[in-house]
């Protein structure tokens, strides 16, 4: 495994106000990610485990401490260069799947790109082979509304890996599966990141989930346990 640290975090402290009394919920969070490697991050409900991953997929920002992306502060980056580092850097699989409903599921892989200014027709093509990647290119021309769960999940981690991300965030990504599904979800998730290379973090409250990753992160009142 390439030793080089891909996302790292120092000292990150985040916060939300309640009434008079603001209430902290990452309580100065050491976590670094190297290349390649698959990370869990679990905890009781309210540990900080959602709003931590939400922090390292800059889709929020830190109250205190830093966050470094391949090298680069997110606190030296503008709103447009954040915007460009979660479509071409990050990658992103969530538990609701998080499909566009009236696209199908060639177009649901292709946006990512589209919205990145790319050719339709070569974005198409590029969305094509990952469906076939995760074994549904014979349902490329089908609604979300009309593919099961499982199907809708290995649409949303296609999407995630189209621009070639350095690192895939998963937030409970076989949490509204069922069993078998969940597992052929994350068998596909690990494939693809031995495969592609890139370095997978999952928030999982499955202890069989985690127990498939490299490393186990475990959250307890908004501080690293373990």
């Amino acid at each position: 495994m390439d030793q080089q640290i891909v996302l790292e975090g120092k000292e990150i402290r985040k916060g939300y106000a309640r009434g008079k009394n603001p209430i902290e919920i990452l309580k100065g969070i050491d976590i670094n990610i190297t290349r390649g490697e698959s990370v869990a991050i679990m905890g009781p409900s309210g540990a900080g485990k959602s709003s931590l991953l939400q922090i390292l997929g800059a889709m929020s920002v830190p109250d205190a401490g830093t966050l470094t992306i391949m090298g680069q502060s997110t606190a030296e980056l503008n709103d447009e260069d954040l915007s460009k580092i979660r479509r071409r850097t990050l990658g992103f699989v969530f538990q609701s799947f998080n499909l566009l409903p009236s696209l199908s599921a060639v177009e649901n892989v292709a946006w990512p790109l589209l919205l990145d200014g790319q050719n339709y027709q070569e974005a198409l093509i590029k969305a094509e082979s990952l469906l076939d990647a995760v074994g549904l290119l014979k349902r490329k021309g089908h609604l979300p509304s009309e593919m099961s769960g499982g199907e809708q999940q290995r649409v949303a981690i296609a999407r995630a890996l189209i621009a070639g991300p350095q690192i895939l965030l998963a937030d409970e990504p076989t949490g509204a599966l069922d069993s078998h599904s969940g597992k052929l979800v994350l068998e596909l998730l690990h494939s693809l990141r031995e495969k592609l290379g890139c370095a997978l973090v999952i928030v999982t409250h499955d202890l069989n989930v985690a127990k498939q990753c490299h490393r186990l992160i475990t959250l307890v009142d908004g501080r690293v346990q373990s």
